[in-house]
């Protein structure tokens, strides 16, 4: 079909000639069913023919198969005035469609084929076009509709294949279809004994769920809409059609002049009952209660006017519920119905509504998002790579019949792992607590209303407390025993709150399609979580945790993740929110329960509000950590922000989906912002530097303090690099200086090394000095905390106190083995060369004197009468006669110089 005639006949298509041209005097009277049908693979179909019988013959078997015939009664073996059939599956490479005829021959009583006419036309058969579903479209009587009217209408599928041709009726009563609207009950279903109209023998024989997916269904408008996408989609998983396949029409549903509130479909329990309102459209727009509009009527009818009130009245099976004559329905038994009104004082205006009876089957208790996290959501469902796990609190079921109440397992990347509530201390959460019911349409537990959502059963008024009806809800801690309630559950939210406080949550808690005015009607509890404030600072405090994804946790932490942490000392608190519901009495459902497993997480902290890095050159900007956290989860995203409005292009970024390693961009500030994942409304910021280093320094280890001190005043020499010949050995630290010459202090510096070598004077042989382990190159790696910087105090000196900081150094460790100078060449070891990163330093090893005796003489300055006492300072000395005057006993000290000392003299005496 389609690709022209073959170059010879096929033998099918002679055999098929022949037999056509044997039934060309078949008698004119006979009459088929069908002549030609579009049908899709797999599909059962019926034809039938007459008068008389006749044998079926299906022209290729491997397109149409004959299943069985029917109406034999008669007839001769074989025979038959119908005839069921299927078409076969297209197997995959096949072409995309097929065709075949399906024969008629009519036969005489002795099993003869007839041939009594020889005026007779052509022979008798149907045509069977076989091809996939590539599109839907949807045929309405009208666009526009009245909402709650008594008027309904009929949206019908039509398919086609690939080259527009529509699919047959027989092609469409074998297929099912979802319908909804626009994710709201802006339409609903017309039971079909309730369209009171006669219907095909095909969709009568349907229950109510198949009903519902066939390809017509009977609607009416339940509320006010501009525009109301009601979409159909193929629902066959097999060879029948391309995958979702599907169509949408826009219908327009205008309102009443009165209409009933609630007018879509909801639900409620028996024993519990809803008040309906009737609510005014146009420019006037009220809800009332039934009596107050018909009190109302009557007074506008003036005094003594018969005024009838409005009717009340339930379509639908029997005993499902009653109405008063003041608008309160009543639920006694399970089934749907219709809730209907004629205001006769509105010109006889009439509305109704669809309500539901159910049964509770299960329970659902959901928290609403925190506002802090909304954007975060869905960054919050992937944990990042390498968090730290740590088992969830055991979720036991919560009783008899308990739901959805099934032990809670958990383990690290298992998608369908129930999810926990992540709660910040201090923080208040709202949760929905709804009661699930089973729609008595569908006999399938978990029918989709309308294709779209669960059947929420409206929580009962407030008189109603029976614990059949009124759900209970505790909290139950886990550990137990912890010294104060870790969270508390507030009590229900007023309904006029809910849509505000549990607005986020399923279903958004509330009935749609409000008219103004309206009263809301809830479909949930609103409750509200409180988690307990921070505990006050305990003896012991919190072990530091290493939330950074890489995964790293520092060692001092591996005793506490084992460890049974209670609510003053741990990391978090695990508790569960548990809701329950008893059993009827009539024992129309048995007890129900479900929990919220809830995690009460510490708020997180920076272990340093700062976090300083190295930067070096572009080489050699990968790979630095991320600040040390405590509190939280235990899993963070990280992101980069800029320290100020203007900072362009940003200095730094993290590594994939928010984790380490971080890279450095360029030197400046930046922010760092750690948001926690599993609990996106907590988050902290750092600020952090990309510091760059402009040169180095070499000093002793045992003179760092005033080394640093004297390179970040840029004022003093630095002192003599000299050790003495035998000594253990000699400790040199390479300082990073900042483009200000001040020594620069990182948190992590790991990556940044410096390499150096040991030379001697030309001429003078080998080095006198050695590595501690020999030799005279290596590779020293930077320490983020070298030494602190004491504060100093010598006002008469004129110095300047610094504050007290830790500086960062690569450590060098030597051996003086024989005396000489020799020469220390630095530079710092990066991929990329700077002629600032390298330095050169003269080292000397001295013998020691022996015990020298060496007698300095000055003269004293003029006596001060008003000063008993003098001091006389000398400076400019080498480390080691310092080292010896300060030995020997005698009442000499340091002028806070190692080069100098400070000597008392007695007045009027000579020095």
């Amino acid at each position: 079909r389609g690709a022209g005639p073959p170059m010879s006949a096929p033998p099918t298509i002679v055999w098929l000639a022949c037999l056509w041209a044997s039934l060309a005097s078949a008698s004119s009277d006979a009459r088929i069913s069908a002549r030609n049908l579009l049908l899709t693979p797999d599909t059962p179909f019926e034809l039938s023919a007459q008068p008389g019988c006749f044998k079926w013959i299906a022209a290729d078997t491997s397109i149409v198969k004959v299943a069985s015939v029917g109406g034999t009664a008669g007839c001769p073996s074989g025979s038959g005035s119908s005839s069921r059939l299927t078409t076969r599956s297209l197997h995959s490479g096949a072409a995309a469609s097929a065709t075949t005829m399906v024969l008629a021959v009519r036969l005489e009583s002795d099993g003869s084929e007839s041939n009594t006419d020889p005026a007779a036309g052509d022979g008798l058969g149907c045509e069977i076009n076989v091809a996939r579903v590539t599109s839907l479209s949807i045929s309405t009587t009208t666009r526009e509709m009245v909402a709650q009217d008594d008027e309904i209408q009929w949206l019908e599928v039509e398919a086609h294949d690939a080259e527009g041709n529509t699919f047959s009726p027989p092609a469409l009563q074998a297929l099912a279809f979802r319908w909804v609207w626009d994710g709201s009950a802006d339409l609903d279903f017309v039971e079909l004994e309730y369209t009171r109209q006669i219907l095909d023998a095909h969709l009568s024989s349907l229950d109510n769920e198949r009903a519902r997916a066939y390809y017509r269904v009977a609607v009416h408008a339940t509320t006010e809409n501009p525009r109301v996408l009601a979409t159909a989609t193929l629902l066959n998983r097999s060879s029948s059609a391309l995958p979702l396949v599907s169509s949408t029409v826009p219908i327009r549903v205008l309102p009443a002049p009165i209409m009933l509130w609630p007018g879509r479909r909801v639900a409620l329990p028996p024993g519990s009952h809803l008040q309906y309102h009737l609510c005014k459209t146009g420019p006037t727009q009220r809800c009332w209660l039934p009596t107050d509009l018909d009190a109302a009527a009557a007074r506008a009818a003036g005094q003594g006017a018969a005024h009838p009130p409005t009717r009340w009245s339930v379509t639908g099976p029997p005993g499902v519920g009653v109405l008063s004559p003041s608008g309160i329905f009543s639920a006694l038994a399970r089934g749907e119905a219709d809730v209907s009104m004629r205001h006769v004082a509105a010109k006889i205006h009439s509305a109704k509504a669809p309500v539901v009876v159910a049964y509770p089957r299960s329970m659902l208790l959901r928290a609403a998002p925190a506002a802090a996290a909304a954007a975060a959501r869905e960054a919050v469902r992937l944990d990042p790579p390498r968090c730290l796990h740590e088992p969830p609190p055991p979720h036991p079921a919560a009783g008899p019949g308990g739901g959805d109440g099934v032990p809670y397992r958990y383990a690290p990347g298992d998608e369908d792992r129930r999810p926990i509530l992540y709660l910040v201390m201090g923080e208040s959460r709202h949760a929905s607590l709804h009661v699930l019911g089973t729609d008595p349409a569908s006999a399938s537990q978990g029918l989709l209303l309308n294709g779209s959502a669960p059947l929420p059963l409206l929580p009962p008024p407030a008189s109603i407390l029976d614990a059949h009806l009124r759900p209970a809800v505790t909290v139950r801690e886990w550990p137990a025993g912890t010294g104060r309630p870790p969270l508390v559950v507030a009590g229900m939210a007023p309904v006029g709150e809910v849509g505000r406080a549990c607005g986020g949550a399923f279903d958004e808690c509330l009935v749609g399609g409000a008219p103004p005015g309206a009263p809301p009607i809830a479909t949930c509890e609103c409750r509200e979580l409180r988690a307990a404030p921070p505990p006050e600072p305990s003896a012991h405090g919190r072990a530091p945790l290493d939330a950074s994804v890489d995964g790293s946790v520092d060692a001092s932490l591996d005793a506490s993740l084992d460890a049974s942490l209670d609510a003053s000392g741990g990391r978090w608190v695990d508790v569960s929110v548990d809701a329950s519901l008893a059993a009827s009495p009539d024992g129309w459902w048995g007890a129900l329960g479900t929990s919220l497993p809830v995690r009460i997480l510490h708020p997180l902290a920076l272990l340093k509000p700062t976090h300083t890095l190295p930067w070096v050159c572009g080489a050699l900007a990968a790979g630095w950590s991320l600040p040390a956290l405590s509190g939280g989860s235990g899993c963070v995203r990280w992101s980069v922000e800029p320290a100020s409005p203007a900072t362009s292009p940003l200095p730094a970024a993290v590594g994939p989906g928010g984790g380490a390693p971080l890279r450095l961009l360029s030197p400046g500030p930046f922010l760092l912002r750690a948001t926690d994942a599993r609990a996106a409304q907590a988050s902290i910021v750092a600020r952090a530097l990309s510091a760059r280093v402009a040169r180095l320094a070499v000093v002793l280890c045992s003179s760092l303090a005033h080394a640093a001190h004297a390179a970040a005043a840029a004022t003093l020499p630095p002192p003599e690099l000299e050790t003495e010949v035998g000594l253990p050995g000699v400790e040199l630290a390479v300082l990073f200086l900042g483009p200000d010459g001040a020594p620069l202090a990182f948190d992590a510096c790991a990556e940044l090394t410096v390499q150096w070598r040991l030379s001697s004077p030309p001429g003078k042989g080998p080095a006198p000095f050695a590595a501690a382990g020999g030799g005279a190159q290596g590779e020293a790696r930077c320490e983020p905390q070298c030494a602190a910087l004491p504060a100093t105090h010598a006002a008469d000196s004129g110095a300047t106190a610094p504050v007290t900081a830790a500086y960062s150094c690569a450590i060098l460790r030597l051996q003086a083995e024989a005396v000489g100078p020799a020469s220390l060449s630095l530079h710092a070891a990066a991929p990329c060369e700077q002629a600032s990163l390298r330095h050169t330093a003269p080292l000397y090893a001295y013998a020691h004197p022996g015990q020298p005796r060496v007698q300095m003489c000055a003269q004293a300055p003029s006596p001060d009468p008003a000063d008993p006492a003098e001091e006389l300072i000398l400076d400019g000395l080498p480390s080691a006669l310092v080292a010896a005057a300060l030995g020997g006993g005698k009442p000499i000290w340091t002028a806070n110089d190692p080069s100098a000392l400070s000597v008392a003299v007695a007045p009027h005496a000579a020095g």
